[in-house]
């Protein structure tokens, strides 16, 4: 698993093991999203966690979809209804759907553009194996 620290100083880990994921991490983003880790294919996993929240703001991507999880919100995406992936102006990852568009990260909250670059390959790739386009 990769560390990562953050603008606002708290750490982003990255993972493309399920299994590198800690138990309370785990256990967090299922209770919040129903996924089951064991029946899905993780391709990746980004998250922050704190004492209290084990996994505070989390993206997961599986075979089917993306889940993202910030302060307030929990959104799911089907790579069915994703569109394109592009990187924005600030360097944060875009997806493209039907009805509009999606930043995955908040400027405050972002990650190092490195551990955006490890989510970004792991998106864009099952993106392209979805809809047949180059990556």
């Amino acid at each position: 698993m990769d560390r990562f620290k953050s603008i606002m100083g708290h750490s982003w880990f990255f993972t493309r093991e399920a299994g590198e994921l800690p138990e309370a991490v785990r256990n967090r983003i299922a209770e919040r999203t129903g996924l089951d880790f064991v029946a899905e294919t993780i391709l990746a996993v980004c998250f922050t966690r704190t004492v209290v929240n084990p996994a505070r703001l989390f993206v997961v991507v599986t075979r089917e979809r993306i889940v993202v999880g910030k302060t307030g919100l929990l959104q799911e995406i089907s790579f069915s209804n994703l569109r394109g992936v592009e990187r924005g102006f600030l360097q944060d990852i875009v997806l493209r759907l039907r009805d509009g568009e999606f930043a995955l990260f908040a400027y405050p909250e972002m990650p190092k553009t490195e551990c955006m670059d490890l989510l970004y390959e792991v998106i864009a790739g099952r993106h392209a194996g979805v809809t047949g386009d180059a990556a």
